[in-house]
């Protein structure tokens, strides 16, 4: 989106101001320094050419929203903007329903309608009991009413909830002919700022000393949204690869924002950084390259602690969703795993490791085509001597069968677990068990699998549990299979 000329943000300056201040104070969020700043630059970097006044707030809150979201560790999403009001009340029908009102009406027109305040909130700040307050609400939707049948505008088959609208659409109208911000908390723009929703807006703010009348002028020493361009990485890991999500963040750490469940950001000064490690990454296949995209946009922005300004951060993501799977668009493809090789052993490891990996080789040719699977399981072994501590991380629904491998062979430990195994839930989304046995295996599919022949099969191999896991994957192929490491020498 292009910028928009400093001549329009110096007139959208005042009601932006406004509204965003009112939404941060509405939303409880504490207005530290520089925050009303980046919201208000978030905001109108969002802003369409030729937008009004008016319409300039009603963007305001859904962006300011956006942005609090963000803040607070939401996903970066597209904004749901308001949809432009069905019907437009004639300006006669203010003066109609502002008329002869008692003040209890006044009140709840002008706070509750016009500026949005709960009734439970007018309550406590006004001392008016809850009753009294919702029966001028009633009483104001049958003025309404009345006032449309009047001009011959039907209102029978509007809701209660529709005609509240239409109160709210008179009541946060804007009066001609506002004051300077310097006068509007004098005494002689009281009756301006009673027919007016946003010099109301302001003057409480001003009266509440969340907003000063110097704020409400845009700046003359500087462009009212700062000048330049940036670069950003949009990264998406397939849903299918979830179990590395947590490898990904530990190896590229604080270089990746989180964006969402599978999304991050990257800047332009650690993009080169990513890049190569996600090449080692994929080249070990933890991910592999089919389970990562990406694409690299440049546009108007401005990076504050974290926070992508505009909606850079938005055409980057999709951006990168157009992009083909092991692709990032503008940094180059990343490369395919490298064939599992036998990996360098101390002189004691002996035969027995050299079976392992002799083993895991062949299951790697034997299988060089098979799809990832759809209930992937991520997992950590720590040996206890006497058996193993497992923490893993897979889907809620996947099936779980446990196998370990013991002085009584190759066997089953505990079969089928779905939703049972919530009891090995830590509460932070991961499971960890105990287990004993001198190895260890974690079966997770979307069903189950049968096991019996297939340990019948797999017992008298010289590595029992990766044989294991190659005939599992091959007798279903959404399955997965996490294994304890070897041993070290001189283990029980």
């Amino acid at each position: 989106m292009a910028a928009l000329p400093s001549s329009t943000v110096a007139d959208l300056w005042l009601p932006v101001t406004v509204r965003v201040t009112w939404e941060l104070v509405q939303s409880r969020v504490p207005l530290t320094s520089g925050l009303l700043d980046d919201v208000r630059e978030h905001v109108l970097r969002h802003l369409p050419e030729g937008i009004s006044a008016t319409g300039a707030e009603r963007l305001a809150t859904a962006h300011a929203q956006d942005f609090i979201s963000r803040a607070r560790g939401g996903q970066i999403a597209g904004v749901e903007l308001p949809p432009p009001p069905e019907f437009e009340p004639p300006e006669s029908w203010s003066r109609r329903l502002s008329a002869g009102l008692s003040p209890d009406f006044d009140t709840v027109l002008q706070l509750h309608y016009g500026d949005g305040e709960p009734l439970e909130s007018l309550e406590a700040r006004t001392g008016a009991d809850r009753g009294t307050l919702e029966a001028a609400c009633a009483g104001l939707r049958a003025t309404l009413r009345a006032i449309a049948d009047t001009d011959a505008v039907t209102l029978e088959h509007w809701s209660d909830e529709q005609v509240d609208q239409l109160v709210g659409q008179i009541a946060g109208r804007v009066a001609p002919s506002c004051p300077p911000p310097d006068d509007l908390a004098l005494p002689s723009s009281a009756e301006h700022a009673r027919r007016c929703s946003r010099c109301r807006c302001a003057v409480r703010l001003i009266q509440g000393g969340k907003l000063t009348p110097h704020e409400l002028y845009p700046p003359l020493d500087r462009p009212p949204v700062p000048e330049g361009s940036v670069g950003v990485l949009a990264l998406h890991l397939h849903p299918d690869a979830r179990r590395y999500r947590k490898r990904l963040q530990r190896v590229l750490g604080a270089h990746l924002l989180s964006a969402g469940p599978d999304v991050w950001l990257v800047r332009e000064e650690d993009i080169a950084r990513v890049m190569e490690a996600l090449h080692v990454l994929c080249e070990e296949g933890t991910p592999k390259r089919i389970h990562l995209r990406g694409a690299v946009v440049e546009g108007p922005a401005r990076w504050s602690e974290g926070l992508l300004l505009g909606p850079l951060a938005l055409e980057a993501i999709d951006a990168a969703q157009m992009v083909a799977w092991s692709d990032v668009r503008g940094a180059g493809e990343l490369p395919a795993a490298l064939p599992p090789a036998p990996k360098a052993r101390d002189w004691w490891a002996g035969a027995a490791a050299l079976a392992v990996l002799n083993a895991a080789v062949a299951l790697w040719l034997l299988n060089p085509g098979l799809p990832p699977p759809t209930v992937p399981v991520e997992a950590e072994f720590a040996d206890l001597g006497s058996g193993w501590d497992v923490r893993f991380d897979t889907s809620d629904l996947a099936v779980v069968d446990v196998v370990v491998l013991d002085d009584r062979g190759l066997r089953v430990h505990r079969a089928g677990l779905q939703a049972a195994k919530g009891a090995w839930s830590t509460g932070d989304g991961e499971y960890q068990i105990r287990l004993p046995g001198r190895g260890v295996a974690l079966v997770t599919s979307p069903e189950g699998v049968a096991l019996d022949e297939l340990i019948i099969r797999s017992k008298n191999e010289a590595a029992p549990l990766e044989t294991l896991a190659g005939l599992v994957r091959e007798a279903d192929n959404r399955a997965d299979v996490a294994i304890s490491p070897p041993r070290t020498p001189g283990a029980p």
